[in-house]
């Protein structure tokens, strides 16, 4: 992250999209520059790094933990927060792909996290928040949703790669779309920002920011 100086559109592109998920400014440029630390150790090591942020102070909520390919053990820093305090949770991902349903689980589940931020190797980073009106939801409401929605939307896609209309990869594609779908029906705000595809990068908004 560069001195408010010299910040690039892109850098403010994700640091407005962060305060639209609630955090102020401070907090965003605390969750940007601990993003970019987690993202440099993934470059080195092809795994799962994850911290943890007071939403209001900026604070580093414990030690920065390490995983393994395509997980990273959450329960120190979920066992660490405290009643009455909301944090934003920060993750890599080293495929550069969107949450999982259990992301989506965890930052239901647990009323202390606001927030969960996901950042690729490829530049992107996916934001996760609870909107206003959410309410707790059942357990595994939550990835029992996204399933049912990845099963409805996937025939769409497979019959389009068939075709040859789309390159199998565009299957990775599949869970942004559940999420965009998803979110604003669970009560819940989703947004992509790239920031390495050169002019293509940008914010993706859902339908719970119209």
């Amino acid at each position: 992250m560069r001195s408010a100086g010299n910040r690039s559109d892109a850098d403010e592109l994700l640091l407005a999209t962060l305060r639209r998920h609630g955090l102020s400014e401070a907090t965003a440029l605390a969750v940007v520059r601990l993003g970019e630390e987690l993202r440099a150790r993934m470059v080195h090591q092809d795994i799962e790094y994850a911290a943890m942020i007071d939403m209001h102070s900026g604070a580093q909520l414990g030690p920065i933990l390490s995983g393994e390919a395509h997980r990273v053990d959450l329960r120190p820093q979920l066992e660490s927060m405290q009643m009455r305090r909301s944090y934003i949770q920060i993750h890599t991902h080293p495929g550069g792909l969107t949450f999982s349903p259990s992301d989506g689980e965890i930052t239901a589940a647990h009323e202390g996290i606001q927030a969960m931020v996901a950042v690729g190797t490829n530049g992107i980073w996916y934001i996760l928040s609870k909107a206003p009106n959410f309410v707790p939801l059942p357990p595994r409401q939550v990835a029992g949703s996204f399933t049912i929605e990845w099963q409805a939307q996937r025939p769409r896609y497979q019959i389009a790669i068939i075709n040859g209309e789309l390159p199998a990869s565009a299957l990775n594609e599949l869970p942004h779309q559940v999420w965009q779908t998803m979110a604003p029906l669970l009560g819940l705000r989703y947004d992509r920002v790239r920031l390495e595809w050169g002019e293509d990068y940008g914010a993706e908004k859902t339908a719970a920011h119209a």
